[in-house]
């Protein structure tokens, strides 16, 4: 037959949803889904129990299409939804036929937690917000002046925030309570990050002075400095044991934590150093400058591979796909690079209408999201809106845009699947990155400067 007669579905209760394309939606007790399991025997629909629903799907239908009927069969929103078959993520614009579903297949369903979205403003305020109804469940008071940067930890327990009052603070997300306050009374502090395992902090001042500090116990551990330049947003190694900082002395260094000692620096700009970063296995390091150009590195030995020309203006932004193949870059020239790191050969060129202050890859390294923003800048022409575009082809998948209002932020969730925007009168909007459908609008966040999804 071309049609599927019947595809299982895994619920977090232990319940099982047998849907038989063609047949009946019923479901099925746990006793059964375990038996089905051990014997790997195809699970017959007209044997599972009470019905539920009815529908017809044809293989060329999409993974999306079928995560919509799951929407309006459980009151489950699309987003939340996971499907795996044979231990892979199905992507949503994938065709059932084309992800390799088979008649009988048992598929996965995992149901994450709801969204939770994190905002920081330029009052010095944080907020959590419940990405499903728009809800704020936590206001975190207690800087003193603006937030220049908010993340998540790891396990998505605890918030930190960084603030020109030259501090950083640890949150709880349960609670809200502020759990531990990094005051190093060095000036304002650029940005602070959790290690990978999340037992360590990272702040990076503009004095040229870069911290580390034991999130249990808030006491300082390290102290790096040697740059003759303020100090751009700095970084760890995936495997937590080195510090990459940029700085505006147009040098990028590599310090070891367990010593405290410069191990690289990385020198060949010509201009400030306004980014620099890791590749995913941290074998390599991406800067880039305000010398028009973007330069990988050996992480182990310092030498320059490969210098990336092509940008008319200062350079932005820079990042790594997770696969560490492609480097991406943004400009002031108003434009987006998609580079091959093995050659250094420029693949795309994504232009936006304005100037591109920040863009990246999705989790799956195929789309890139970009926006434009800061206001008043002769740098800047403001288009107000985020656009996600295709990794291989360029073409431009969706246009993110506010009723009334210019997007300043953009941001993926983890998993790339959902998008995060905020706009220039207080308001941000939760999108499906498949479909460019606007799912959650959040009022009254303030001016936005930071924003991200929880894990």
């Amino acid at each position: 037959s071309s049609r599927f007669a019947g595809l299982t579905f895994y619920c977090p209760k232990g319940h099982r949803l047998a849907i038989g394309f063609n047949f009946k939606l019923f479901i099925a007790t746990p006793q059964l889904a375990a038996d089905c399991q051990r014997f790997g025997m195809r699970v017959q629909i007209n044997t599972l129990g009470a019905q539920v629903a009815s529908f017809v799907l044809e293989p060329t239908d999409s993974v999306y299409h079928l995560q919509e009927k799951l929407s309006h069969l459980r009151h489950l929103p699309r987003l939340r939804q996971r499907i795996v078959h044979h231990g892979l993520l199905l992507k949503p614009g994938t065709s059932l036929a084309g992800a390799g579903v088979h008649d009988g297949d048992h598929l996965t369903l995992v149901v994450l937690p709801p969204h939770v979205l994190l905002t920081a403003s330029s009052t010095g305020v944080a907020k959590l917000w419940a990405a499903e109804t728009g809800e704020c469940l936590r206001t975190l008071e207690g800087h003193k002046s603006w937030l220049t940067s908010a993340a998540f930890s790891p396990d998505g327990a605890s918030v930190l925030t960084s603030s020109a009052d030259g501090a950083a603070k640890i949150w709880s997300v349960a609670t809200g309570e502020c759990l531990r306050t990094l005051d190093s009374h060095h000036g304002a502090v650029v940005s602070a990050t959790f290690s990978v395992d999340g037992e360590s902090v990272l702040t990076t001042f503009g004095d040229s002075l870069a911290k580390i500090w034991c999130a249990d116990t808030g006491r300082c551990v390290q102290t790096f400095q040697g740059h003759r330049g303020a100090t751009c947003p700095t970084t760890f190694s995936t495997d937590g044991s080195l510090v990459l900082a940029a700085a505006t002395d147009g040098t990028a260094k590599i310090w070891r934590i367990d010593t405290g000692e410069c191990q690289l620096t990385l020198a060949g700009h010509t201009g400030a150093v306004v980014a620099a970063t890791f590749s995913a296995d941290s074998g390599l390091v991406l800067t880039a400058s305000y010398d028009c150009t973007a330069k990988i590195w050996d992480a182990k030995t310092g030498e320059c591979r490969a210098t990336l020309w092509g940008h008319e203006r200062s350079l932005l932004t820079a990042a790594f796909s997770a696969d560490g193949r492609s480097a991406l870059t943004s400009s002031c020239d108003g434009t987006s690079k998609l580079w091959d790191v093995a050659t250094g050969a420029c693949r795309l060129t994504l232009g936006h209408y304005g100037a591109l202050p920040s863009a990246q890859f999705s989790a799956d390294g195929t789309s890139i999201l970009t926006y434009n923003m800061a206001f008043g800048s002769d740098c800047f022409e403001e288009d107000g809106t985020a656009q996600i575009f295709n990794t291989a082809t360029g073409e431009c998948l969706q246009t993110l845009m506010h009723d009334g209002g210019l997007v300043v932020l953009a941001v993926f969730s983890a998993d790339g699947l959902a998008v995060l925007t905020t706009d220039n009168h207080g308001s941000a909007k939760v999108w499906d990155a498949e479909t460019g459908e606007c799912q959650c609008t959040i009022s009254n966040t303030g001016h936005v400067a930071r924003a991200a999804f929880g894990p």
